[in-house]
Formats: structure tokens, C-alpha cells, sequence
């Protein structure tokens, strides 16, 4: 029996999509993946994205590719987890570790997303109207690639971060997701 070759995932779904943030283009990523990121709120409708290296950039919202993807995340979003911004509020720790953005640029950012209060350096408490993925687009804008950012939305247990390279951020997904499927022993009964 002839031996069978391994399937090429490269040729199934090639690494072929830009992410533009800033002046800075991310990627390339594979479809899959970015179809992640927008599940997981690090890709907005607003987005500009690429396919090619010669790929126009435009809003992710108008990518068909991505609709499905924008549809699920709808769906998936339950009212009470994520308030829209309608005044509703949740409460945000955000860790840092700045090398290149000064702390006053991060404050700005800070007070313009709601109250906030620093607990010691590089950690914040803030309370916000704005959904996780704005507060994330809105912290990005404010830092640069070396600087690393945890966000936790603390009312509804939501995880972002920004620059914290692949190794970690496959760790940290994992012992996330790990932590939502467990159950208490009062849930088990």
C-alpha cells in the first residue's frame, strides 16, 4: 500500500491576510485565524484587512469571507456577559508592561474609556461603558509592539491582550478555556 502524504494545510487555507493597525500591518495570518480574531473581538467590523501582499486594505465588515465569522461572534454574545455602550458599566483590570509608551499616553487613553485608578505601576482598575474589543482597540492605539497589555473584564470574566507573542498567547488560551469548563462542587450537583 503506497504511503499516503501529509495533507499541506498551507495549501488549504494559505497565510495570505494583513491586519492594518496604526501605520502597522500584522500578518500574514491564515483565514482561520482571522476569523478568530474577529470571534474574539481583536478583528472589528471597522478593522482594516488585506488578502495579498498587493491586497487593497479594507473595513473587515465588507470581507465576505468574514461574514460568517461577524455572525457567530453576534450570536455568541449574550447581552448580559458584554453590555453594549448604553451606560451600563463593567469593571476592567488592566496589567502592563510598558518599554516604549509613556505612562501619561496610557492615562490619557485610560480617562478617555471611564473612571480608572492606578493600583501600582503598570496595573489599573477601570470602570467603562465600552465593550471589551473597543477598550482593546482603544489601548492598542495608545501603545506600541513592545509593550505588553492584559485586559480582564472582572463583571463578566472576558480575557484581552495585545503583543504578548504566539507561545504565550496559545498558553494563555488554553488555561482560560480551561477555567471556564470547570465546575465548582456545588455546580456538579
Amino acid at each position: 500500500m503506497p504511503k499516503a502524504s501529509p495533507l499541506n494545510l498551507a495549501a488549504v487555507d494559505p497565510a495570505v491576510w494583513q491586519v492594518y493597525i496604526g501605520t502597522t500591518v500584522y500578518g500574514p495570518y491564515t483565514l482561520g485565524q482571522l476569523q478568530g480574531f474577529v470571534e474574539e473581538g481583536r478583528v472589528a467590523t471597522s478593522s482594516l484587512v488585506s488578502k495579498g501582499d498587493a491586497g487593497t486594505p479594507v473595513k473587515a465588515g465588507n470581507v465576505e469571507e468574514l461574514h460568517d465569522a461577524f455572525t457567530r461572534k453576534m450570536v455568541q454574545e449574550d447581552p448580559k456577559k458584554e453590555p453594549p455602550v448604553t451606560g451600563a458599566r463593567s469593571n476592567y483590570v488592566i496589567i502592563t508592561q510598558l518599554t516604549r509608551t509613556s505612562d501619561v499616553d496610557l492615562i490619557v487613553c485610560l480617562n478617555s474609556l471611564g473612571d480608572f485608578a492606578s493600583i501600582f505601576p503598570g496595573t489599573f482598575v477601570l470602570s467603562s461603558a465600552q465593550r471589551l474589543p473597543d477598550i482593546q482597540q482603544a489601548v492598542n492605539d495608545a501603545v506600541t509592539l513592545d509593550d505588553q497589555v492584559m485586559i480582564v473584564n472582572a463583571s463578566t470574566g472576558r480575557l484581552g491582550w495585545l503583543n504578548i507573542g504566539t507561545d504565550t498567547d496559545i498558553h494563555l488560551r488554553e488555561i482560560w478555556a480551561a477555567g471556564k469548563t470547570s465546575t465548582t462542587p456545588d455546580e456538579a450537583q
